[in-house]
Formats: structure tokens, sequence, C-alpha cells
């Protein structure tokens, strides 16, 4: 009697469940690839990789003497392998550029970008003189375009090189609009001090995506204290007036003796803490970005600002990060860091309580008598939540 009725029940599921299948109405998957449009996973994120994508279109930049890869570019399209004869070539050309795009990259709308690596298949007709290839990207069509990623390994036979990786947006974050064929561009510049050939058999793309990654938002401190050094009281007027955009400014006047470096104890330094972020568990943790609304008094004694970051109440800090040379004596915004930068560290969320996370401001000058002004010094953090 049992044996029949779990035999009928079996029976009656297998047919409910094809009837379900035949009208659409259920769907079995294992990953992103096998899940149809129409079904409740599009509004999620599978993270992955496009896997190496080719460009299909390329064309000589300016730079050089102006023609780029100027033998068979189109080579640069796909992999030739071993085959020696299978390259683009840039007969003496330091300083040549040439861009390569068109990638037919397409990912899904619920993702993030993650990370974009470039691949370089290079190398050299002679290893004379110093020599290297180096790849920019451009998000608009070729009008801006990020700091350049280097290889300086010379060889006179093919060599692979990823520059970027995984987790690196060469800082900046990408919306997926910028990944179109209308807007992204790789760059690849050869330079070098001695007259060389330059050979390039591939220069592929791939691009890493997960989940959408998060922002606190520019979040501002409540707490702040002068450090050591300098003369001793960091900026000893007004210093809660950095808490917030506008409204006065802190002031550091004469912040110690002439010093033209971050790692110094005799220019004046101030901490500013509580900055109130609440960030997921278990998150994962991208980028930290510190902005700084400064100015000078004077332009002359070279001065700037220096920041670290502390992730246990101001016993340990982060190496330095510091600003250009101030050149203004109105306010300026500086960023440092960014959305991929995570200041030579691990972070876990955690770290950014207010029990634990410290940023701390150094003034440097060549001389004496300098005032630097402070407007605001809020904090951002990038990072995906578990």
């Amino acid at each position: 009697m049992y044996k029949s009725s779990i035999l009928l029940f079996v029976v009656g599921l297998t047919i409910v469940l094809g009837a379900a299948l035949a009208q659409g109405g259920l769907a079995v998957f294992t990953d992103q690839a096998t899940v149809p449009g129409n079904t409740f996973s599009s509004a999620a994120c599978f993270p992955g990789d496009t896997g190496l994508l080719n460009p299909t279109t390329e064309a000589a930049d300016t730079g050089g003497d102006g023609d780029g890869f100027e033998t068979t570019p189109t080579n640069a399209f796909a992999d030739g392998g071993t085959d020696p004869n299978y390259k683009a070539e840039n007969i003496d050309g330091e300083g040549d550029r040439h861009r390569f795009y068109n990638y037919g990259i397409s990912i899904k709308s619920a993702c993030a970008i993650t990370g974009i690596e470039v691949r370089l298949d290079w190398w050299l007709d002679d290893t004379a003189g110093v020599s290297s290839m180096s790849v920019e990207l451009s998000w608009d069509g070729g009008t801006s375009w990020t700091a350049a990623k280097e290889d300086t390994q010379e060889t006179t036979a093919e060599h692979t090189v990823i520059l970027g990786s995984s987790v690196d947006g060469w800082g900046r974050s990408w919306s997926l609009a910028e990944l179109g064929d209308a807007n992204f561009r790789a760059r690849v510049t050869s330079s070098g001090t001695n007259p060389r050939d330059f050979f390039l058999d591939w220069v592929p793309v791939k691009v890493h995506y997960g989940d959408a990654i998060l922002t606190t938002g520019l979040k501002s401190p409540s707490a702040e204290a002068f450090d050591t050094g300098g003369d001793g009281d960091g900026f000893e007027l007004n210093p809660t007036n950095a808490f917030a955009d506008g409204g006065g400014y802190a002031e550091d006047i004469n912040g110690g003796t002439a010093e033209t470096t971050c790692n110094t104890a005799n220019r004046d330094r101030h901490r500013y803490y509580d900055y109130g972020m609440s960030i997921p568990a278990g998150s994962t943790i991208h980028g930290i970005e510190v902005r700084l609304d400064a100015w000078i008094d004077f332009v002359n004694s070279t001065p700037f600002m220096c920041v670290e970051l502390s992730w246990d109440g101001g016993t340990s800090w982060t190496a330095f990060k510091s600003t250009p040379n101030f050149n203004n004596t109105t306010e300026a915004t500086y960023i440092l860091g960014s959305v991929d930068d995570d200041w030579g560290r691990t972070w876990s969320s955690t770290e950014f309580a207010d029990a634990s996370f410290r940023v701390r401001i150094t003034d440097v000058a060549d001389g004496s008598t300098r005032d630097f002004f402070l407007d605001w010094v809020p904090v951002e953090v990038h990072y995906t939540p578990p």
C-alpha cells in the first residue's frame, strides 16, 4: 500500500514538472550562461569575467613619428601563437602610440566592474638601450585616459605580460556604458632610449565583474585632536571647522621647522576621527578616498599636505599619500586614494568603526612661516557587501 502511494506521488510529480517545463514555468540552471533572461535571476549578478576579448579596430595615435604600429597592425587582433611572422610592427618606434578598440564587451546590467586586465604579447628586435611597452585605457572614446601601466621586460622573443588585475579598476570606477565600443579604448605606447623595432602579437582585454560596489558616501569627522610634531598644536585655530563643508576653516599657523618630506616629526600633525561609518560585517573593501579642501597663505616654500590612515586607534598607520605642491591661495579640492586604492593593506569592516579609524594630516613646507587652511576632511569608502 505504501509503495503504491509513493509510486503514484512520484509519477504525479513527474507529470506536473514536465508540464511546467513544457510551458516555460520552471527553469533549471547552474550558472549565469544558462539562465534565461525572463527568470528571477535577471536582477542578480553572477561574479565572473568576460574571458579574453579581441579588438576589431585599430588606429595610429599622435606621438613619436605618428604612425604607431605601421606594419600589419591588425595582426594584434588575435593570438598568433609561436609564429614569429604573425605580428604588428612598429619600426624605430620610440614614443609611438596606437589605439585598439571595439572589443565587443557585454556584461549584465546588474553587475559592477571590479577589475580590468590587458594582455600584451610583445618583443623587441634588440635589447640595447632601455625599452618598454605601456597601456592606458579610455572611457570616453579617447578624450580622457587612465594612468599608464608599463612592462619593462625586454626580450627578443615573444613574452606575455598582464597589466591590471581582477581587482584593479585602473584608478577609477567604471560604468558598463564606458566599456561599450563607442567609448572604450586601449592605447599602447612604445618607449625607448635607442632606435628599436617593437613587435606586438596580441592585445586582448579581460573585464572582471561582480556584485555592485557600494559606497559610504562622503562621511564627515566629528572628533579631532592635535598630534605630536612641529610646534605640537596641529590646526590650532578652529580645528572643528573641518568637520563640515563650508562655515569656516581650520588654520595651522607656522607649522614647524623647514622640511620637504611627509615622514617627519618636525611638522604639525592633526588627527580627525569618529566618521560614523557603518559597513556590513564581512564586506570586501575596495578603496578609500580622503578629500582635502585646503589652501595656503603663499605658494612659496613648496607647501603640501600628507595623509595617513590608522585602523587601530592611531597605533599603526598606512604609508603616506600626499597632495601636489599647493599653488593655490584660495580653496581647492584634493582627493587622495581612489575607488580601488586600499592604501596598501586589506581592511575589515570593523576597522572603520569610530574606536579604530583615524585620519592624520601633516602640513609640510621647506620654510617655517607658512599658514595652512583646511575647510573639510571627509572620507569615502567603497565596498562590496558579503
